[in-house]
């Protein structure tokens, strides 16, 4: 992979004025440590540079990507990472083209740190935003071959990665099957084994006794129905019940009633109607 771009730009007087002067201070004490390899050290500058420069309201692009490169040579890839993905608001388009590359490399030696550390899950995302990355760079500039060469680098690291991924899940599983079965195999103790029994014995008896008292409740249950409703056959000559007949039936008994109640009521009218002889007196 090709090396990571240390591009320590020193801002000129024509991008710093004089009342910036404590910013080019601290973006020059940056170079000098970083030269000096005290990357640490040399990234506290640029951190300072970068806020003075925002305080002043100048770009900070530049501080911010020689931050980034410090860090990235402090091997605190996360942190460099983010610090180009800052560094990227700039118009200047080629600080924008290496901040995209720089991020792609500190992105993939992440990756590199997350697989050691077997979170493969985390590397392969890693990879996928490297390659993001190099995209970039190269639509930024179609005729660097860095880019290019690094995407194919990373696309090959991915499927590497998700090798390694489906052999660690397949590795997991035998485990797990390998420590169910160790389980079963496993003697029990007598004791243990001896109070499992009768643990069993006590639920079969309780799920029978269930069952039983089941059964019981369910006879109670039809006798007491049977007393309170009883299903007597009609004696011959006894009238059926109204809910026992039918429509028609029901409607011949009810004018059979009517016409009894009607010649009660005929004859009384004819016993108290009935005109009794007088004797005329003249």
């Amino acid at each position: 992979m090709k090396k990571i771009l240390n591009v320590v730009i020193v801002l000129c007087a024509g991008i710093l004025s004089a009342r910036a002067e404590s910013a080019r201070q601290e973006l020059s004490k940056g170079t000098k440590l970083y030269r000096q390899t005290n990357y640490t050290a040399a990234a506290e500058a640029f951190s300072q540079a970068t806020q003075k420069a925002q305080t002043e309201q100048l770009d900070p692009a530049v501080a911010l990507f020689n931050e980034a490169d410090a860090l990235y040579k402090a091997g605190r890839f996360g942190e460099a990472a983010e610090r180009y993905m800052s560094a990227l608001k700039t118009s200047d388009l080629t600080l924008q083209e290496h901040a995209f590359y720089n991020r792609g490399n500190a992105l993939m030696s992440l990756s590199s740190d997350q697989e050691q550390q077997q979170k493969t899950d985390e590397a392969i995302k890693s990879v996928d935003e490297a390659m993001a990355m190099y995209e970039n760079a190269m639509a930024l500039a179609p005729k660097d071959a860095d880019p290019k060469v690094n995407y194919e680098l990373a696309l090959k690291k991915k499927e590497e990665l998700k090798q390694k991924q489906q052999e660690q899940q397949k590795q997991q599983k035998q485990d797990q099957d390998k420590k169910d079965q160790d389980k079963k195999d496993q003697p029990q103790d007598p004791q243990n084994q001896q109070d499992q029994q009768q643990d069993q014995q006590k639920q079969d008896q309780q799920q029978e006794q269930q069952k039983e008292d089941e059964k019981k409740q369910a006879q109670e249950q039809e006798q007491s129905s049977q007393q309170e409703d009883p299903q007597e056959e009609p004696k011959e000559g006894q009238p059926k019940q109204f809910e026992e007949m039918t429509p028609e039936e029901a409607k011949m008994v009810l004018d059979s009633m009517k016409q009894e109640e009607q010649a009660k009521r005929d004859q009384m009218r004819r016993v108290i109607g009935q005109p009794v002889p007088v004797e005329k007196d003249w």
